[in-house]
């Protein structure tokens, strides 16, 4: 065989190896990226839920605390589906159930030593109940249609739980 002829089939079989690998790779890559999907807040709420219980907070601290979990799981499809609610409504939502709640609210308390807790307990009970009524709040103006009130809602909600920690 000709020594040309042969290098243009070495080449033609190595450019289809090439193609061959790079195209699998892809759909590897494609398959990987829907394994690694973020937990939705829901899955992050009922983790945060199942600290809350190992924590041993109390019996009412603990219902109080998974009552705003229950609410907040209800109240998430009901944004996503509501014609007011902007965007920027529901990642406000979100962002108190997955940063302000977790974060800035349960989290430092649970991991105070139990002696510290009681000195922290107002604190915490005044957070706790300025989230519960909030969702009160919220629950009440999904039954309303006035896009402006959203819009509000939101920038207050943005602003109060954005803020130091504190509700």
């Amino acid at each position: 065989m000709d020594p040309i002829i042969t290098l243009i089939v070495i080449a033609i079989i190595a450019v289809a190896a090439y193609s061959l690998i790079k195209h699998y790779s892809k759909e590897k890559t494609k398959d990987a990226v829907v394994e690694v999907a973020k937990p939705s807040p829901t899955q992050d709420l009922l983790a945060l839920n199942l600290v809350i219980r190992k924590a041993a907070i109390g019996t009412t601290l603990t219902v109080r605390c998974e009552s705003i979990i229950d609410k907040l799981i209800i109240l998430f499809p009901k944004i996503e589906k509501h014609e007011c609610a902007s965007g920027e409504f529901a990642w406000t939502v979100n962002r108190i159930a997955s940063e302000y709640l977790p974060n800035k609210c349960i989290m430092p308390f649970i991991k105070l030593d139990t002696r510290v807790r009681d000195g922290a307990l107002d604190e915490f009970v005044n957070n706790i109940q300025t989230l519960e009524q909030e969702l009160l709040d919220i629950e009440a103006l999904l039954s309303k249609h006035d896009k402006k009130e959203f819009d509000n809602k939101s920038l207050f909600l943005k602003a109060k739980f954005n803020a130091e920690g504190k509700a």
